[in-house]
């Protein structure tokens, strides 16, 4: 299983010089992953359920993504400031996810720098179509936004409060609705 999810984005030989590397990670619905000012140098691939990123002001709770399989997840603060995550991430579903730690990343390194350069190339793919992806659905009108992830997240969408899905989008609650009817008229 775990090679088949992989297979879209590297080769077999790629997959059974890293495999050895990797760990597995199950998270029950609204369990966290990593929460905001806290340490984790771990490297994730989603590869089943539905998670968001979000990080809170006062009471509100912004949501900056949803991260379906398919997509990396690190907390990339780690390299670029103290080390303390800027947002929490949580299982929204039941959730799948392969992981390198960042030792074991430094072992591949240093022991087979062929091999460390293989996963940093599948790293930098997969953040490359997670990247396009993710402008695809953003830099649109409301209405296209809204249409874009109903399409793009349309196995998770019923799982997802609705105004975490307008706060992702930065949509007023109202166009999400509106929107979403309009769709659903459309269809029939």
């Amino acid at each position: 299983m775990i090679k088949s999810k992989l297979g879209h984005y590297i080769s077999e030989v790629e997959i059974e010089a890293i495999l050895p590397h990797v760990f597995i990670k199950e998270l029950e619905p609204g369990r966290l992953l990593f929460i905001e000012e806290s340490i984790d140098e771990n490297n994730y691939f989603l590869i089943e359920g539905l998670m968001k990123r979000y990080f809170e002001t006062g009471k509100k709770r912004n949501i900056t993504n949803f991260i379906k399989p398919g997509n990396l997840i690190s907390n990339l603060s780690s390299e670029i400031s103290d080390g303390k995550a800027w947002e929490t991430l949580e299982a929204v579903t039941k959730v799948k996810l392969l992981y390198i730690t960042k030792q074991s990343l430094f072992s591949i390194c240093k022991s087979n720098y062929k091999l460390g350069l293989l996963y940093l190339d599948f790293i930098m793919k997969i953040r490359k179509n997670q990247t396009n992806k993710l402008r695809q659905i953003i830099n649109k009108k409301s209405n296209e936004k809204v249409e874009n992830f109903m399409v793009a997240y349309k196995p998770f969408a019923d799982y997802v409060p609705q105004n975490e899905i307008a706060s992702f989008l930065n949509v007023s609650p109202e166009t999400l609705s509106r929107t979403k009817r309009a769709m659903i008229t459309k269809s029939s």
